[in-house]
């Protein structure tokens, strides 16, 4: 399967994203995220204005969404990295974060950041598998239908 990355997330596509990030809205949401499809269109916009928004292409149809933004010439940090539930578990997501991860790091970048809810723990395997080091806990870092949740912090370094 063809895997390309496409910069910036294409607009036409905005309403897959919106779809996918609802297949698992405990994964992808806390209780400030948009809450319909006006509020998160206006929050991709604003977002592809000030932030690099990939769209994930499997064999050319519209899979997934990996937000990055660079915070320093050597420091950058993932945005949210979702994909629509079918490619779950194959090779489609592995290969699509670690060609930007690897993008990055040829460019520079020696440490990539991210931040996921502790209990997706789907999420927190897959990105150590992808070689990413937990860093820390934060307590209560959001919340999820009124109630605290904590997020791991993590992060991949170049080698």
């Amino acid at each position: 399967m063809q895997i390309d990355l496409i910069y910036q997330f294409p607009e036409e596509f905005y309403q897959n994203a919106w779809c996918w990030l609802n297949e698992n809205w405990a994964a992808n949401f806390d209780d400030f995220s948009p809450k319909n499809y006006a509020e998160f269109e206006a929050h991709m916009r604003e977002r592809v204005s000030n932030e690099e928004v990939w769209c994930v292409l499997a064999d050319g149809a519209p899979v997934g969404i990996i937000g990055y933004l660079q915070l320093s010439p050597v420091k950058g940090l993932l945005r949210g990295v979702c994909f629509t539930k079918w490619t779950h578990g194959t090779p489609v997501t592995r290969q699509a974060v670690a060609q930007l991860l690897e993008k990055k790091f040829a460019e520079g970048t020696t440490k990539i950041g991210l931040a996921y809810f502790q209990k997706n723990i789907r999420v927190g395997r897959f990105m150590q598998r992808l070689g990413a080091k937990v860093e820390g806990l934060m307590i209560a870092d959001t919340l999820q239908n009124g109630q605290p949740v904590n997020a791991v912090i993590a992060a991949f370094f170049a080698q």
